[in-house]
């Protein structure tokens, strides 16, 4: 939701209303505000409502894709797209707009970017990074933007963090060990700090169950999707999907063959409009 108003005192935007200190007032006895709320999970164009006086818009640019497992070792989780959030006057924005959502990355490669302009692009928000394990290192190492890491034999997938990363890959097994349970997608909550339960279960033989692919949090953000789990007679399983710009879990490790990487969310906007009625 709208969080605030710039405080321009005395800034007038019709019907009897201004804006003084950040606060919207009526004066004259008339003049009423209303909100209009467009939101975008696929690509589209926003129309100004009748009687826009202030836009606020946020862009999530297209989820980061997992990385695979292997018979080595669970795939790390792809990373979430950037958050934009910038406020206009409604004046200086075309009649329309042209709202382009990020495809979400596939194995390992980035999310692509979320946009909001048509002949000015006015807002960009960047896709996530994909997985790779150049940049950060499996079962537990260092970390880098909000990825969870793929865990080693034996070893679970670690979690992914806060706003919106994917889980880290389960666990993988060799004939002699059990798989373990993929890492838990990290939560679309900006100011959350537990993650997700999406996770694929813990393997076992001939067992190999997939990441939960990400869900749509209470405040409307992307929580990434789990990590795949490992399975220690088989292919490890598939990690989950992301959505709303999320990223994708990672892959399980398995004896036989990793799973696959899960996709990356496709970027998501939502424009709120302040109009006077």
């Amino acid at each position: 939701m709208l969080k605030h108003f710039p405080p321009e005192a005395g800034l007038r935007l019709g019907s009897g209303l201004s804006i003084s200190n950040g606060q919207i007032v009526a004066s004259g006895g008339g003049g009423s505000v209303s909100v209009n709320v467009q939101e975008f999970t696929a690509s589209g164009t926003w129309t100004k409502p009748s009687g826009a006086l202030w836009v606020r818009v946020l862009v999530i640019g297209g989820g980061g894709g997992g990385q695979a497992g292997t018979t080595a070792a669970g795939g790390i989780g792809g990373c979430a797209g950037l958050t934009q959030i910038v406020e206009f006057r409604a004046a200086d924005l075309g009649s329309t707009e042209s709202v382009t959502c990020g495809a979400g990355g596939l194995d390992a490669s980035l999310g692509s970017d979320t946009t909001f302009g048509t002949s000015t692009i006015w807002v960009r928000a960047t896709g996530g990074r994909g997985a790779n394990a150049t940049t950060k290192t499996r079962d537990g190492g260092t970390l880098v933007n909000a990825f969870g890491a793929g865990g080693a034999a034996g070893a679970p997938g670690r979690h992914g963090f806060v706003d919106g990363s994917a889980g880290g890959g389960g666990g993988g097994a060799t004939t002699t060990s059990s798989g373990s349970a993929g890492g838990k997608g990290g939560s679309g909550e900006w100011s959350g700090t537990s993650a997700q339960t999406g996770s694929g279960s813990a393997g076992g033989t001939s067992v190999s169950r997939a990441g939960v692919a990400g869900t749509v949090s209470a405040n409307g953000y992307g929580n990434g999707g789990g990590g795949g789990a490992g399975n220690n007679a088989g292919a490890g399983g598939a990690g989950g999907n992301g959505i709303r710009g999320s990223g994708g879990g990672g892959g399980g490790r398995g004896s036989t063959a990793g799973g696959a990487a899960g996709t990356g969310g496709t970027g998501y906007a939502i424009i709120h409009t302040i109009c006077s009625s």
